[in-house]
């Protein structure tokens, strides 16, 4: 969900716009720690899929694992809406998938801390396809609708109340995302609406 710079010359359309003013509504007072991973047993548990003829990646693993975290540790595991702390009963991660974009289109995997590993992968697999489509449909109607509130303002006031809803934050970003980024090795990006973010970089060979 990363929010790249415009090109000069380029003026926004109305959806463009809007998903940035909806970025700007949304991110959360936050703070950041990076980590190396040991990722032996995940490397070892995909091999071993592989002869198997199951398909599953880091990614599926990745989200496999926020989940568990989460549902064990429900601390760490809130919503603020408005001034309304909420703890969520259930774990919905937010996975950001690639798009065109200024804003990537994420896949909400409900209740993910309920679904084993195999669950998992087969819906991030079916589903993509369809976030893709669905995201483009956002788009096409913002871009036609979009001018009914031209003013920035207004867009993030309308943005801004919505926000304070429970089931409108969970539509659109989850309880938790996840950012997969395979061909760096660290990434930063900001928070959107949920009660956290984990981003993943390469996967890769070390000296320890």
């Amino acid at each position: 969900m990363a929010k790249p710079s415009t090109p000069r010359g380029r003026s926004l359309d109305y959806a463009e716009r809007w998903l940035r003013n909806g970025l700007e509504v949304n991110q959360q007072p936050a703070f950041y720690a990076v980590i190396d991973v040991d990722m032996s047993r995940a490397k070892a548990l995909l091999e071993g899929a592989r002869l198997k003829n199951i398909r599953i990646t880091y990614a599926h693993i990745i989200v496999r694992a926020a989940a568990i975290a989460l549902s064990r540790l429900p601390d760490l595991h809130v919503l603020v809406c408005g001034s309304t702390l909420h703890s969520p009963a259930q774990v919905d991660i937010a996975l950001s998938i690639a798009g065109d974009s200024s804003v990537s289109p994420v896949l909400i995997l409900e209740a993910a801390d309920r679904k084993d590993l195999l669950t998992l992968s087969r819906e991030i697999v079916e589903r993509i396809p369809t976030a893709r489509k669905e995201h483009e449909q956002l788009l096409a109607l913002l871009r036609r609708w979009g001018w009914l509130m031209p003013f920035a303002f207004l867009r993030r006031a309308f943005l801004r109340t919505m926000s304070r809803s429970l089931n409108f934050r969970r539509k659109g970003s989850g309880t938790f995302q996840v950012s997969l980024w395979k061909d760096i090795e660290y990434a930063l990006t900001p928070m959107f609406g949920s009660s956290g973010i984990l981003t993943a970089g390469r996967v890769r060979d070390a000296v320890v």
